[in-house]
Protein backbone atom coordinates (compact mmCIF):
# COMPACT_ATOMS: atom_id res chain seq x y z
CA UNK A 1 0.00 0.00 0.00
CA UNK A 2 1.26 3.49 -0.88
CA UNK A 3 1.31 6.26 1.03
CA UNK A 4 1.66 9.30 -2.12
CA UNK A 5 -1.23 11.25 -2.37
CA UNK A 6 -3.67 11.65 -4.82
CA UNK A 7 -4.59 14.82 -6.58
CA UNK A 8 -7.14 16.53 -8.58
CA UNK A 9 -6.21 19.45 -11.04
CA UNK A 10 -7.77 22.69 -11.98
CA UNK A 11 -7.40 25.25 -15.08
CA UNK A 12 -8.16 28.43 -14.98
CA UNK A 13 -7.93 31.19 -17.34
CA UNK A 14 -8.53 35.08 -16.61
CA UNK A 15 -8.79 38.11 -18.77
CA UNK A 16 -9.70 40.14 -16.12
CA UNK A 17 -7.58 43.24 -14.59
CA UNK A 18 -7.26 43.70 -10.72
CA UNK A 19 -8.85 40.69 -10.25
CA UNK A 20 -8.54 38.59 -6.75
CA UNK A 21 -8.15 35.08 -6.87
CA UNK A 22 -8.49 32.62 -4.02
CA UNK A 23 -5.92 29.80 -4.19
CA UNK A 24 -7.86 27.13 -1.59
CA UNK A 25 -5.90 24.22 -2.67
CA UNK A 26 -2.23 22.44 -2.46
CA UNK A 27 -0.18 24.19 -4.79
CA UNK A 28 -0.91 26.73 -7.59
CA UNK A 29 1.11 27.77 -10.65
CA UNK A 30 0.39 30.98 -12.52
CA UNK A 31 1.83 31.07 -16.17
CA UNK A 32 2.14 34.87 -18.09
CA UNK A 33 1.21 33.74 -21.90
CA UNK A 34 1.27 37.38 -22.59
CA UNK A 35 4.33 39.33 -24.08
CA UNK A 36 4.15 42.03 -20.68
CA UNK A 37 4.56 41.84 -16.99
CA UNK A 38 1.47 40.96 -14.47
CA UNK A 39 1.63 41.28 -11.13
CA UNK A 40 0.92 38.48 -8.76
CA UNK A 41 0.34 40.30 -5.09
CA UNK A 42 3.11 43.15 -6.63
CA UNK A 43 5.52 39.97 -7.71
CA UNK A 44 6.48 41.18 -11.15
CA UNK A 45 6.23 37.66 -13.60
CA UNK A 46 7.71 38.67 -16.89
CA UNK A 47 6.52 37.37 -20.12
CA UNK A 48 6.47 33.56 -20.59
CA UNK A 49 7.41 33.16 -17.28
CA UNK A 50 5.81 30.24 -14.43
CA UNK A 51 5.19 31.01 -10.96
CA UNK A 52 4.70 27.99 -9.00
CA UNK A 53 3.78 28.27 -4.77
CA UNK A 54 3.52 24.87 -3.14
CA UNK A 55 3.03 24.54 0.34
CA UNK A 56 5.85 23.20 2.70
CA UNK A 57 3.84 20.91 4.69
CA UNK A 58 2.34 17.92 3.66
CA UNK A 59 -1.46 18.28 3.68
CA UNK A 60 -1.54 21.93 4.37
CA UNK A 61 -4.10 24.01 2.04
CA UNK A 62 -2.75 27.50 0.61
CA UNK A 63 -5.76 29.82 1.79
CA UNK A 64 -4.31 33.17 -0.08
CA UNK A 65 -6.36 35.65 -1.85
CA UNK A 66 -4.07 36.53 -4.48
CA UNK A 67 -4.24 40.08 -6.71
CA UNK A 68 -3.50 39.87 -10.38
CA UNK A 69 -2.86 43.04 -12.15
CA UNK A 70 -1.02 43.80 -15.77
CA UNK A 71 -1.59 47.46 -15.92
CA UNK A 72 -4.03 48.18 -18.96
CA UNK A 73 -3.07 45.53 -21.14
CA UNK A 74 -5.01 43.13 -22.70
CA UNK A 75 -4.41 39.82 -21.84
CA UNK A 76 -4.78 36.14 -20.28
CA UNK A 77 -3.41 34.39 -17.63
CA UNK A 78 -3.13 31.00 -17.07
CA UNK A 79 -3.77 29.09 -13.30
CA UNK A 80 -3.52 25.55 -12.41
CA UNK A 81 -4.49 24.95 -9.19
CA UNK A 82 -3.44 21.22 -7.36
CA UNK A 83 -6.23 19.78 -4.88
CA UNK A 84 -6.03 16.64 -2.76
CA UNK A 85 -8.33 13.92 -4.10
CA UNK A 86 -10.82 12.93 -1.78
Amino acid sequence: MSNLRQYNYEAQQIDQQLLQVPSNCSGIMFINQNSFTIYVNSFPLQAGATLVLDPQTEGEIDTTIYSINWNGNAGTLAIWKRHYAK
